[in-house]
Order: structure tokens, then sequence, then C-alpha cells
């Protein structure tokens, strides 16, 4: 009765170790992964304004493959992203009208981690706004149909350029998330090993212990 008592006390001991052993090693395997901290426009959010960019702030820093899409009803505004520490700044080529819109962004994580998330947003301008923008469109497409013959003399100079400048390809992309996915697999193998040698070296302790006391 006395030697049962011992063996409670002795498991609840090597529970107790194991618990902690664990506790401390993962510390942050919750908060592995980025998430979206703060977002202009907020979800919900009804703006009154013009907008001019969009800015997704995160918890930690993320790469540059990170992406971001604005849409109204399933169709894609254009949007020039810059990607900056943990921001992400979405910039508005034209002026958009009254509608709701969703926000879809993908992101990549310090971890590798591949994270999407959306923010949904409403934008109600007054009139007056409105027709001004109307107006400046107006202006625009008269002022591009006189420019039209000018910039056509300049295109291919321009596709040259941009031929001969060094891009960043899809297969480069691809490769650079496999390799993180392939580090964040290793660590994980690695940590699972470490894991199961404490555990049998504590075991091994524990029946040693019996063993002694009987």
């Amino acid at each position: 009765m006395f030697k049962s008592k011992k063996r409670v006390v002795y498991m609840k001991l090597f529970l107790s170790m194991l618990f902690l052993f664990l506790f401390l090693t993962f510390p942050n395997a919750t908060n592995a992964h980025t998430y979206l901290k703060d977002s202009t426009p907020a979800e919900g959010e009804v703006v009154k304004e013009d907008l001019k960019e969009i800015n997704l702030q995160f918890e930690t820093k993320i790469e540059s493959l990170s992406k971001m899409k604005l849409l109204i009803d399933g169709v894609e505004i254009p949007l020039s992203v810059e990607v900056n520490e943990s921001e992400m700044i979405g910039t508005l080529e034209e002026q958009i009208e009254n509608g709701a819109y969703l926000i879809q962004w993908d992101i990549v994580g310090e971890d590798g981690h591949p994270i999407s998330g959306e923010v949904s947003f409403t934008v109600e301008k007054d009139e007056v706004e409105e027709e001004k923008v109307e107006g400046n469109s107006e202006g625009e497409e008269s002022t591009t149909e006189e420019d039209e013959n000018t910039s056509t003399e300049n295109e291919d100079n321009s596709t040259e350029d941009e031929q001969s400048a060094p891009t960043e390809t899809e297969g480069d992309l691809n490769e650079q998330t496999e390799n993180n996915e392939t580090v964040n697999e290793s660590s994980g193998i690695f940590t699972t090993l470490l894991i199961v040698v404490l555990a049998v070296i504590l075991i091994a302790g524990i029946l040693l212990v019996f063993k002694k006391k009987r």
C-alpha cells in the first residue's frame, strides 16, 4: 500500500516535469504565425473621402512575396503593392467610386508559413466629389488621345529597357518558399527527437528510483 502511494507521487512528479519541459521548450509555439495587426481602411469602415492607398500592418516582419488585391463585385482594382518590413502598402492607380470593396491579402511570415485574410470596407463619397472625379477622367481621356502618338514612339525603347532589367522569376520565388518549408520541417524533426530523448531519460530515471526503493 505504501509502495503504491509512492508510485503515484513519482508519476505525478514525472508528469509535472514533462509538462514544464514542454512549456519551456515551446514558449512561442502558438505565436509562430504572423497575423494582421491593423489596417487602413479598417474592417467595416465607411470611407467618406478619396482613398489614395491601402495600408496593412502585421505583427511581425513579412516576406517580399506577400501580396494583396482590391476587389469590387469580384472585379480587381489595379494596385501598386510595396512591402516594407511588417507593413504592406497598396497605392491606387486611379480614384475609386462608391461601393462595397474587399481587400484580399496573402503573406509569407518570417517562419515561412503562408497566411491569408480579408478586410471589407465601403466607400460613400459625396455626389459633388464624384462629379469632380468624372470631370477629371474626361480631361485625362482627351489629354491621353493627344499624347498617343508621342508615347507610341517611346514604347519600343522602354520595352527594351524593361527586358534588360533583372527581374525575379516565378521559379526563384517558388525556390525561396520551398527552402523556407525545408528549414521549418528540419527544425520540427529535430525538436521532436529532442522531446522523445528527454522523455525516455525521465522515464528511465523514474524506473531506476522504483528499483532502488524495492
